[in-house]
């Protein structure tokens, strides 16, 4: 039984030391958010990967800008509310859809990409 015991704990230590490492170089990618030609901004904006990147979230500033890095491929994106803000909270009501992931919506990041998010 102790036998048992140390070959797990063994197999649990050896697996908490693995990295796990990105799949891609990052890329500086910029953009913007708008809703029926306005800015929507003071909402967090998710990148969820469909093939190599990894999810990022970008606080999107009050003018609707947002930047970082995200690795090259095809994202689909959503948007949620800034942490500790509820949605009910959030001054610029977005309609619920925008909240969930849709493969619909999706966005091709490039090297020096502007990414022009559109929520018409």
């Amino acid at each position: 039984m102790r036998w048992l015991l140390m070959m797990v704990l063994g197999i649990g230590v050896l697996g908490c030391g693995s990295k796990v490492g990105l799949k891609g170089v990052p890329v500086e990618v910029a953009g913007k958010v708008t809703q029926n030609g306005q800015p929507q901004g003071d909402i967090v904006l998710v990148f969820q990967p469909l093939d190599d990147g990894h999810m990022k979230e970008f606080r999107v500033q009050k003018d609707g800008t947002f930047k970082g890095e995200l690795i090259t491929g095809n994202y689909a994106y959503f948007v949620t509310s800034p942490a500790g803000v509820v949605p009910a909270q959030v001054p610029k009501k977005l309609p619920g859809k925008y909240y969930q992931a849709d493969l619909a919506r999706t966005v091709t990041v490039e090297p020096g990409a502007n990414l022009a998010i559109t929520l018409d």
